[in-house]
């Protein structure tokens, strides 16, 4: 048997093939580590740098919410002549507007505005089928009483009014048992832009209905 090349013929000594092999160098297991070792040195120092950026970035965002906020209490102001009630006062313990429900026209939030039809005065009796604008406790006891269509502008999340760092839920459920919020959690939110929540007011709603 032979290997032939070009004109020339190549044999052994025994008439076999002589067999050329090229091995493939490998990496050792030092050098497996060092490059691991580099890798893990290079993501600790751009870990740090990638959440400081994304830190003040929330920051940024959060800066803009406020702004807008403030803009939009400025414009209601300078149509209606006034500043927003901070809530609507009630005469017993049921659910009430809070000044977020009254701004959001002036937030683009026309839409939802225009779903809750919220009252700046407590219209006595509560009743579900009054037409117009209405007290939160009317819309609230339209949603016990079936039409869950009613829970949904409540439960609209509006992330203007969110801190880009809260973890907490978009929507803290209620004890349907006792009607009652569970007690609210710190959210670690930037320093100076939250710093802690009064359990009662809930956040199911863009209005801040206090109970």
């Amino acid at each position: 048997m032979t290997i032939g090349r070009g004109d020339r013929n190549i044999h052994s000594a025994n008439d076999r093939p002589i067999q050329f092999r090229s091995r493939a160098r490998a990496f050792t297991l030092v050098e497996l580590l060092v490059v691991i070792a580099i890798i893990g040195i290079l993501v600790a120092l751009l870990l740090p740098a990638i959440q400081a950026a994304r830190e003040a970035a929330r920051r940024s965002q959060c800066q803009n919410h406020i702004k807008n906020i403030s803009l939009a209490v400025l414009n209601y102001e300078s149509a209606k002549k006034r500043l927003p009630k901070g809530f609507v006062s009630q005469p017993g313990a049921v659910e009430a507007w809070a000044w977020t429900s009254f701004i959001l026209p002036y937030l683009e939030e026309q839409g939802v505005y225009d779903q809750m039809r919220p009252s700046e005065n407590f219209i006595q009796p509560v009743q579900s089928t009054r037409t117009g604008q209405r007290n939160l406790a009317d819309m609230l006891l339209n949603g016990k009483n079936g039409i869950t269509a009613e829970f949904v502008p409540l439960q609209t999340k509006l992330a203007i009014f969110r801190c880009p760092s809260d973890s907490t839920p978009d929507l803290i459920p209620v004890n349907p048992t006792a009607q009652t919020s569970p007690t609210a959690q710190t959210p670690t939110c930037s320093k100076g832009v939250l710093a802690e929540e009064n359990p009662q007011w809930d956040r199911t709603n863009p209005g801040g209905a206090k109970r």
